[in-house]
């Protein structure tokens, strides 16, 4: 048996020990419970038992003070007010029972039975009596009063009777719950002491082989693998693990001398994989390089136009302006290349950006720009706002006649910076969010940098915690939302 509750698993041994102490603990209190519940019981048939007889009592003087009032005065609405406390009386006096098989309350009972039924004869006597005008009332109306006086006796020698054994009953039901209670106190102090005993020696067994293996563990992370096997002596938990620290020993051992072989041809493999690296880094690099020097004639095209408009109906300030902002734009899309750039100069960028834009679709834009002052010197990758405004005027706001509006709102989240570029442009199909949402981007439409939604996803998912989610309903128009990781003291200071 003992070897037995040695093999048992772990958790076998702490739930066989707590149950144990909690059914024995609500065994104790189900009983206690019982004895209360039955004391309680007990206590409210009584209360009940004597508000029934001074009901009777009651009932049994407010009969005799209507048959008063009827006799003396001849209030006719006396009668039915008798009626009703005779009929009351009559169903509590049926309600007396002698449930302890007490002789002298099957005697009380009796008596008051057999006199409020006389008495209420003589009460019905007098009351016809008085209904038929005949003679001699008063003597049945004073054979009443008496017998009211004989149940009165009756009463009080009942109630006296029923009090009494009431107390003895009490007594005993109250002594049987006061033993109950002192039980439940020994049981709980047993259940406390066993507790504390079997979580002693449970905790020795468990702890015992866990300080014999970190002892061993030291010793072989001293580099010392000669040692021999950790003794097992059970196969609970405890058991495994020791058997699975020595196997673990000698499979590390193994794995050194493996190791040691190896380590020659994996240098020389390591070598090899940083000159691939590198290689995909220049293959990138190149490639972003093309890719910032595409620029979409159409787009130089309409702004030189802007231009020539300009100068042609002699606003000369604006024209300056227009060629300002194309150059700005242009040499930060040349000089921000494969950089950080702050939000503020993306915001910024943008803002030169939506100036040539306005001058070709006058009043059919509105642009917002809410940017949060501490957010303004975070830094994110370059060129992400522009392409978004971009796609957002060529995908959405190009096709309205009128009515076009743009918000830019940058904000700080916690350790993140939150963009949002929304318009309420003709929005995007189901079949093609899925495409851009998969990084199926299809053909470009960029008009100055060429750079799509899939391309800024990759280069903000390359930081940890960077998001980029995309949310469009055609007709409604569409939310870009991306998430940019900011550490929580920089963005504190900035603030």
């Amino acid at each position: 048996m003992r070897q037995y509750y040695r093999d048992m698993p772990v958790k076998f041994k702490l739930v066989a020990i707590f149950l144990a102490v909690i059914l024995a603990n609500l065994l104790a209190s189900l009983f206690y419970q019982r004895e209360v519940r039955r004391l309680v019981a007990f206590y409210n048939e009584t209360q009940e038992d004597h508000y029934r007889v001074n009901k009777i009592s009651l009932s049994l003087k407010e009969a005799k003070n209507s048959l008063d009032e009827y006799y003396t005065n001849g209030t006719e609405t006396a009668v039915p007010e008798y009626e009703r406390k005779k009929q009351e009386v009559q169903t509590l006096v049926g309600q007396l029972t002698n449930r302890r098989d007490n002789p002298a309350e099957w005697y009380m009972i009796h008596a008051i039975t057999n006199s409020s039924q006389v008495f209420f004869e003589k009460c019905d006597s007098t009351i016809k009596r008085i209904q038929h005008r005949e003679d001699r009332i008063y003597i049945e109306y004073y054979k009443a009063e008496n017998i009211l006086g004989y149940l009165g006796g009756y009463i009080n020698q009942y109630l006296n009777v029923i009090l009494e054994e009431d107390s003895k009953e009490y007594s005993v039901l109250e002594k049987h719950a006061a033993d109950m209670e002192t039980m439940t106190r020994i049981f709980l102090v047993c259940s406390v002491a066993v507790s504390l005993f079997a979580s002693l020696n449970l905790s020795e067994a468990v702890t015992r082989p866990l300080r014999e293996l970190a002892e061993y563990s030291r010793k072989i992370s001293g580099g010392d693998f000669d040692i021999g096997d950790v003794p097992v002596g059970s196969r609970d938990e405890v058991g495994e693990l020791t058997a699975a620290f020595n196997g673990m020993k000698e499979n590390i051992r193994h794995l050194i001398e493996n190791l040691n072989q190896k380590s020659q041809v994996e240098a020389r493999l390591h070598q090899e994989e940083l000159k691939n690296i590198r290689m995909d880094e220049l293959l990138r690099e190149s490639q972003l390089l093309a890719l910032q020097s595409q620029i979409n004639p159409h787009f130089l095209f309409n702004t030189l136009n802007s231009i020539s408009r300009s100068a042609q109906y002699g606003t000369p300030q604006v024209t300056t302006a227009l060629i300002r902002n194309l150059a700005d734009l242009f040499r930060y899309n040349l000089d921000h290349f494969n950089r950080l750039s702050t939000v503020g100069d993306e915001a910024d960028i943008v803002e030169k950006y939506i100036y040539i834009q306005t001058h070709r679709f006058g009043d059919r834009i509105r642009y917002q720009a809410r940017v949060q002052e501490a957010c303004r010197k975070v830094l994110i990758p370059s060129m992400t706002l522009q392409p978004l405004v971009e796609n957002a005027i060529i995908h959405g706001i190009e096709n309205l006649e009128f009515g076009g509006e743009i918000i830019v709102d940058i904000r700080a989240r916690k350790d993140a910076v939150r963009i949002r570029i929304c318009d309420n442009g003709v929005g995007i199909a189901r079949e093609r969010l899925g495409e851009i949402r998969e990084g199926r981007s299809g053909k470009r439409t960029g008009h100055t940098t060429g750079i799509g939604v899939s391309n800024i996803t990759t280069r903000i998912s390359l930081y940890p915690g960077g998001s980029l989610r995309l949310y469009s309903s055609p007709r409604y128009g569409t939310i870009v939302e991306i998430l940019f990781p900011v550490e929580a003291a920089g963005l504190a200071e900035a603030e």
